[in-house]
C-alpha cells in the first residue's frame, strides 16, 4: 500500500508509514474533504473509512482517512489507491454542494454508538 500511495496521491497528501497493524492513516490539505471522496470512491466500488469517524468534535478530521491493507491482494490495493489518487486530482471544490449537505445532514444527526461501512 505504501508504494501504491507514493506512485498515485497528489502533492499534498500525507500518510503514516506503520511497521505492523491493520491501517494507514492518511492525511490532506485542510481543504481535502474526505467524507466526498468516500461518495465518489464508492460508486467506483473502492471504499475506506472517513477519518471524521475518529474525531471526537463535530466538523473535524474531514481531511483524514483510514485505509485498511488487509485482507486485499497487492492488485486491488494498486487499483484502489489508483482510483483515490485520481478522485483526488480531479475532484473540484463546490462541484459536489448537494452531496455535501445530505452528508453533513447525516453527521449532525444523532449517533447510535454503532457503524455501518
Amino acid at each position: 500500500m505504501l508504494k501504491a500511495l507514493s506512485r498515485y496521491m497528489p502533492a499534498g497528501i500525507r500518510w503514516s508509514h506503520p511497521e505492523g497493524g491493520m491501517f494507514v492513516w492518511v492525511e490532506g490539505s485542510e481543504t481535502t474533504r474526505f467524507d466526498m471522496v468516500y461518495q465518489n470512491a464508492i460508486r467506483r466500488h473502492v471504499a475506506f473509512v472517513p477519518g471524521h469517524f475518529f474525531f471526537a468534535e463535530p466538523g473535524t478530521g474531514m481531511n483524514t482517512m483510514r485505509l485498511n491493507f488487509t485482507m486485499v491482494t497487492e492488485e486491488e490495493i494498486d487499483k484502489a489507491v489508483r482510483i483515490l489518487g485520481h478522485l483526488l486530482r480531479t475532484q473540484e471544490p463546490g462541484a459536489y454542494d448537494l452531496e455535501l449537505r445530505l452528508v453533513e445532514r447525516q453527521q449532525n444527526a444523532s449517533c447510535t454508538g454503532a457503524e455501518v461501512f
